[in-house]
């Protein structure tokens, strides 16, 4: 089972929904809860130093995150499916110069992505200049190990855009039975 091994801290987005996240301890809590978000600005290199991460569902409309040419290392998930920094992604997301570097991702059934695991169907999903490097993204357990990618494992085409524009998986490895994809496992 994830979870936060540490108390997570939730700084309040301002008037017009911004929240500046300089820990890791700030990201967990930002990222439990997008309700009332609508951008993220990451200030900081942030090391999650292998600490149990809980992948976050993004509900928030809209949704950005301004990597502003961070770092985000070590983030470890371990659980069943919809396993990535965020498991599922309900809403529109746009993931800005965002660096992933020695994150491990294990599932043990499907939907694992090193960011997103399950993009929801009708969402437009963009990622412009987000990189994932040195990291393991894989699923376990026989045929039903599927859809595994390095930045998303599952986008579904049910009315939904998914846009990738300068993005980089490197030195990195993605395993799983089928769907498998060095950048997307299923669209």
């Amino acid at each position: 089972v994830n979870a936060w091994t540490e108390v997570a801290e939730t700084p309040a987005p301002d008037v017009n929904g911004v929240v500046d996240v300089y820990s890791a301890q700030q990201l967990a809590g930002v990222m439990a809860n997008t309700a009332g978000i609508k951008v993220i600005n990451i200030k900081e290199d942030i090391d999650l130093n292998g600490r149990s991460w809980a992948p976050a569902y993004v509900s928030a409309p809209d949704l950005v995150i301004n990597g502003n040419g961070h770092t985000i290392s070590n983030m470890t998930t371990n659980g069943k499916d919809y396993q990535g920094f965020i498991g599922v992604a309900y809403q529109n997301l746009t993931i800005n110069d965002l660096t992933f570097e020695k994150a491990t991702v294990n599932a043990n059934k499907s939907f694992t992505g090193g960011i997103i695991g399950w993009a929801w169907g009708n969402a437009d999903i963009t990622f412009n200049n987000v990189d994932v490097i040195d990291s393991e993204v894989s699923t376990t357990l026989g045929n039903k190990a599927i859809r595994v990618g390095a930045l998303i494992g599952f986008f579904p085409y049910d009315g939904g855009n998914l846009t990738l524009k300068d993005c980089d998986v490197t030195g990195s490895t993605v395993t799983g039975y089928h769907n498998v994809g060095a950048m997307v496992g299923t669209t």
